[in-house]
């Protein structure tokens, strides 16, 4: 199968609830985890990334990946959730990045 195309991901499944849309993804992480769908892997990342209030899902997805997918993910979730030392010990709310 070539390479999957975002536009299809986009216009078809994004239509469909929550929930079958994290399932569907899950299941192209797990079935698709090679090197040649990284721009479908990245696309996927970039939505659990957008939505980080849906820590199910993002469990859900991190359960469905390769070790090295995971840790990519993991990589970047993390950029995602980065705030300061300064920040974490202030007493000001709000002051993690979003």
């Amino acid at each position: 199968m070539e390479e999957i195309n975002n536009d299809f991901l986009d216009e078809k499944i994004d239509k469909l609830n929550d929930k079958i849309k994290s399932l569907i993804y899950n299941e192209l992480m797990k079935t698709y985890n090679d090197k040649k769908y990284e721009k479908m892997k990245q696309y996927i990342y970039d939505i659990f990334l957008n939505k980080l209030k849906d820590i199910d899902n993002i469990i859900k997805l991190i359960d469905s990946l390769s070790k090295e997918d995971k840790k990519d993910f993991l990589v970047e979730l993390m950029k995602k959730c980065e705030f300061t030392k300064d920040e974490f010990y202030s007493n000001s709310e709000n002051k993690i990045k979003k």
